[in-house]
């Protein structure tokens, strides 16, 4: 417990690489639990390519 909040104090972060978005191909990571995309229709989209489509909408 006392390493983990040590880690967090200092910048370090869990960072897992989870895929890459189906549209522009970018690597979207799990950051300490958070998904740094968007999961939609059975694809993972980068937030990029995600404002994309609501623009649009």
């Amino acid at each position: 417990m006392w390493l983990e909040r040590t880690l967090k104090w200092e910048g370090i972060f869990l960072k897992e690489l989870v895929g890459s978005c189906d549209r522009c191909g970018k690597e979207i990571f799990c950051m300490d639990g958070f998904l740094n995309g968007v999961h939609k229709d059975g694809k993972v989209l980068c937030f990029e390519c995600e404002k994309e489509d609501e623009d649009k909408a």
